[in-house]
């Protein structure tokens, strides 16, 4: 096990205020999470049913991936007021599972991390991660695919304000098949693009295979579970909470997105959790949406968080893929041989 001590990376040149920046992109008005997710509702129920306020958001920009321009991402954003809680201990479930996966694409940002993209992953198996497929191959920055270098790639395990328990060396990763834009999508509509957006983050996850095994176990996880869960936690590093350096948590209710908003009726894969902060967002990609059994406090692993709307009535709204047996399964296969 590569440890943080002997890490090429130094978790000491991780800041106390995280940079992890992104790119303008003009696409649907809505944003992909880089770096965070939750649980399905009942079929059929309503926000107002659920009892959560969707308090309009004006914007006029979206926000793209990670790894994009240095200048600072909240000018075009206007933040609702939060209340910030103490951080969470990460030692503890369902933290004890999670950290952040750093993807630094330049040699400057090898050398110091505040600059690099980062987003949450966490252990579903003793040395396999599962992020966001954005994390790894960026769409939004070359529709055909923009693969981070994950040879320069590590994951901190429960990363807390510069240090974190143990540092491992990315081997590998792959995202879902299903993870891409049409071959026409340069020369597609803007209304198409959308749809083609929303397409693709039904199968936004992804899994990575790191050079040593967890010395806290993995998180469990539930596939192909609609009708089961109704509520869940997002856990994640956002950037726009205590500036990524904390574990956060956001709790909410899950429904399926197509009875969140008649807009998102094509997309059956598609799940929403509706929370109680907007600042989930930059950071928080990749984080799990946990359901914690109430008698045995178990956590169990339901989705990852992939975007969150920006410009719609949607504030604390986040969406992540539904998981499925048929999609997730060969995935976790041929990574764990070595993405063969």
């Amino acid at each position: 096990m590569t440890t943080i001590k002997n890490a090429a990376a130094s978790i000491q040149s991780v800041p106390s205020a995280k940079q992890m920046l992104r790119s303008n992109i003009a696409v649907a008005s809505i944003v992909l999470v880089a770096g965070a997710q939750a649980h399905l509702g009942t079929v059929g129920a309503t926000p107002n049913e659920i009892g959560y306020a969707l308090t309009k958001v004006v914007a006029t920009e979206a926000i793209g991936r990670p790894g994009g321009s240095l200048s600072p991402r909240h000018q075009n954003m206007i933040r609702l007021a939060q209340a910030v809680t103490a951080p969470n201990d990460p030692k503890v479930a369902p933290f004890r599972w999670a950290g952040v996966l750093e993807t630094p694409i330049t040699a400057e940002q090898q050398q110091n991390l505040r600059k690099a993209p980062y987003c949450t992953a966490q252990f579903i198996t003793d040395n396999v991660l599962l992020t966001a497929g954005h994390c790894l191959n960026d769409l939004d920055k070359n529709p055909t695919g923009f693969w981070y270098d994950l040879t320069k790639a590590s994951f901190i395990l429960q990363y807390s304000d510069g240090d974190g328990l143990a540092s491992f060396r990315v081997k590998c990763g792959r995202t879902s098949p299903l993870w891409k834009y049409p071959p026409n999508y340069k020369s597609m509509s803007e209304s198409d693009r959308e749809k083609a957006f929303w397409t693709s983050a039904e199968h936004d996850f992804a899994m990575v295979l790191v050079d040593g095994t967890s010395p806290t176990g993995h998180m469990s996880y539930a596939l192909d579970w609609k009708g089961k869960y109704t509520s869940a936690a997002l856990i994640g590093y956002p950037d726009d909470l205590l500036s990524g350096n904390y574990i956060q948590q956001t709790e909410g209710r899950v429904l399926f997105a197509n009875v969140l908003e008649p807009d998102f009726a094509n997309y059956p894969n598609l799940v929403a959790h509706l929370g109680t902060s907007n600042q989930f967002t930059h950071g928080a990609s990749g984080g799990a949406w946990v359901f914690t059994d109430p008698t045995t406090h178990a956590s169990t692993l339901i989705a990852v968080t992939s975007a969150f709307p920006y410009g719609r009535t949607l504030a604390g709204a986040n969406f992540a893929a539904y998981l499925t047996a048929a999609e997730f399964n060969p995935l976790l296969q041929s990574v764990s041989n070595g993405c063969k």
